[in-house]
């Protein structure tokens, strides 16, 4: 690990420790509404439940393996873990054209992706020019941001409960 990246890993613990230790006690009632609304956009991509879309890791037994830390960095640092099956990939075409999404299933001849719209989109191997796995989470950074402090309380409270 080079010095920068144990720098940048040192100021995202502190970050998290900072924001850990100024989050309420949340409502995890709230939090289940929050989580299914427009505004947080989870279910865009999350599913709990039958509720959801397939894009990032089902959450509903999140809880049972993932603590208070984990769930918040997960939302603050997305890029800092990524699921296994879950990795974004950057498809350019011989054409010049770009797609991003997660590799949903690949055969001999095509590769099938599905993007943020959560359309699969079928991409012939022999178009492709290359195929390259991003370092970038599908899932964007600062959606903390969205949040007040005590509706990030809410969301987390809410996941720590899904077993």
């Amino acid at each position: 690990i080079s010095e920068r990246n144990e720098i940048a890993h040192e100021d995202r613990g502190q970050r998290l420790n900072v924001l850990l230790e100024s989050l309420p006690t949340g409502n995890a009632s709230r939090g289940k509404i929050l989580f299914h609304e427009t505004k947080a956009t989870c279910t865009l991509c999350h599913r709990v439940g039958n509720a959801g879309g397939r894009l990032g890791p089902d959450l509903s037994h999140i809880g049972a393996i993932r603590n208070r830390r984990d769930l918040l960095e997960a939302i603050v640092f997305p890029n800092a873990t990524i699921v296994n099956g879950y990795e974004n990939y950057l498809i350019t075409s011989k054409d010049g054209s770009t797609h991003a999404g997660l590799v949903h299933r690949q055969s001999r001849e095509y590769v099938y992706m599905i993007g943020i719209d959560q359309q699969e989109q079928r991409l012939s191997r022999d178009r492709i020019q290359d195929m390259k796995r991003s370092p970038i989470s599908v899932m964007p950074p600062g959606l903390e941001q969205l949040f007040s402090q005590e509706a990030l309380a809410d969301l987390i409270a809410y996941l720590e409960g899904c077993h």
